[in-house]
């Protein structure tokens, strides 16, 4: 049976086939239904309500305000350092117009599908998460074609992120982190203000024009009431082959300074390692393929700190 929403859309091709979902006529549907995000709702006015995303207890969103500072990277390794902690971890790529996650977890050419139609209810079937290196993952790049642009605005937009988060059909998971796009446009308001976020946790390079993104971060998320768990410093530093001494990437304090002024907790610090950046190519986590990086140590530590931060008890998975 088809399903339909007030706005007359049939939905019966996109999530009641059997076969893969056509996800761009579906979040086009999305886009026309309602300005909520929710099909049928049709509201066109207020701020979202925040609700809670089934089977997932908390939420980490992970933000940079600045593109091109490793904030996926960071994202992909520290949910896997978290997975072979113990949680059970949920990875969002929040990012609808430059989603990497398949790239980064070597899931290139594995869709998302949709969970078979309820029997009874009347309920829209949700999509299922990717599984890849102990995570669930959600992505546009797990959705559309390799190469395709979605080329959206609005509330187009902030349908797809809904849908990746709250549409997802999570298993009991621990913590998901959200990996929000750079800026402080549509889709990371409308993931900070629709879901019930415990923290954000920032990435930053010590650039002055990254860290002045950051700064802006900082006070988004402040005037939308969440928390920011800390500040990770991404290429801090890197080692010179020949004679392993470290040298700082950017000769500026401007992340200090931050640190300082907004009281902010720095987590970590992270190196330029090569290794890494071709594992991460290839499809590997390097906390996993660079057991002897010196970032997979500091990958462990920070997981731990998130852990803490966050309230997490000890052994999840193992209870």
């Amino acid at each position: 049976m088809a399903l339909h929403t007030r706005a007359g859309i049939s939905t019966s091709q996109s999530f009641c086939s059997p076969a893969r979902i056509s996800m761009i006529s579906l979040f086009r549907q999305l886009a026309t239904a309602g300005s909520s995000g929710t099909p049928g709702t049709n509201k066109g006015r207020g701020l979202p309500q925040k609700k809670p995303i089934p089977n997932v207890d908390k939420i980490l969103l992970v933000g940079s305000g600045k593109g091109g500072v490793g904030k996926s990277t960071v994202s992909v390794n520290l949910a896997v350092a978290m997975a072979t902690a113990g949680y059970r971890v949920g990875l969002a790529d929040a990012d609808i117009q430059g989603p990497s996650l398949a790239t980064l977890l070597g899931l290139r050419g594995r869709r998302m599908e949709a969970e078979a139609p309820p029997a009874v209810g009347g309920g829209r079937p949700r999509l299922l998460p990717v599984e890849a290196h102990g995570l669930h993952c959600s992505s546009m790049s797990l959705l559309i074609p390799e190469g395709r642009a979605p080329v959206w605005r609005g509330h187009m937009l902030t349908s797809a992120v809904s849908q990746l988060l709250s549409g997802v059909a999570w298993p009991r998971t621990d913590v998901l982190l959200v990996d929000l796009p750079p800026g402080s446009g549509d889709v990371p308001l409308s993931v900070a203000q629709s879901v019930p976020a415990a923290a954000c946790l920032l990435v930053a390079t010590a650039q002055r024009v990254a860290v002045a993104d950051v700064a802006r971060h900082v006070d988004m998320m402040a005037a939308l009431r969440v928390p920011v768990l800390g500040v990770v410093h991404n290429m801090a530093a890197f080692r010179c082959p020949a004679c392993s001494a470290r040298h700082p990437l950017f000769n500026s304090d401007a992340l200090g300074d931050l640190i300082r002024t907004a009281d902010l907790k720095l987590l970590a610090e992270l190196e330029l390692e090569p290794g890494d950046a071709q594992a991460l190519d290839d499809g590997r986590p390097s906390f996993l393929a660079c057991p002897e990086s010196p970032n997979t140590a500091e990958f462990a530590s920070l997981a731990a700190s998130v852990a803490r931060l966050l309230q997490l008890p000890p052994q999840p998975a193992a209870a």
